[in-house]
């Protein structure tokens, strides 16, 4: 296949964020309280897995999803992209490591939202905080 054929049957991402933004949410027959969402990550430093974290939680919703982002650093320029956008922002920091006893305590804090909250969906984004976000998830029933 050409270059140009090629070009041609790729669709840009400005014309997809045109295109959902003029999606509007159907009403729903049975109306239900949004699920309570749950996304960890570690910071909100350029890269991949972050920006698709974000851009995700911007995107869903809020009329069916009440998206959480959980961080360990509340750091990074991604953050600035949430602004505004009905999607809370929370620092968990896990002090000098996961194994030490500031770690523990920051996963038992991160424990204790999901409990308080009843986070219904969890997921963890990352490296680190897939290592501190299962930990809890099964026991308590969480997807």
């Amino acid at each position: 296949m050409t270059r140009r054929r090629l070009s041609e049957q790729i669709t840009p991402v400005t014309h997809v964020e045109e295109n959902m933004r003029s999606i509007e949410a159907e009403p729903r027959a049975n109306a239900q309280p949004p699920r309570r969402v749950f996304f960890l990550l570690d910071s909100f430093m350029i890269g991949g897995t972050e920006t698709q974290a974000v851009e995700l939680a911007r995107r869903l919703d809020p009329a069916r999803y009440r998206v959480t982002i959980g961080c360990l650093r509340k750091e990074g320029p991604l953050l600035s992209r949430l602004e505004g956008s009905g999607v809370r922002v929370i620092e968990f920091s896990l002090g000098k490591g996961i194994d030490t006893a500031s770690g523990i305590a920051g996963m038992l804090r991160i424990a204790r939202f999901l409990r308080r909250e009843r986070v219904q969906i969890v997921h963890a984004h990352d490296l680190w905080s897939n290592m501190v976000g299962p930990s809890r998830r099964k026991s308590q029933g969480f997807r």
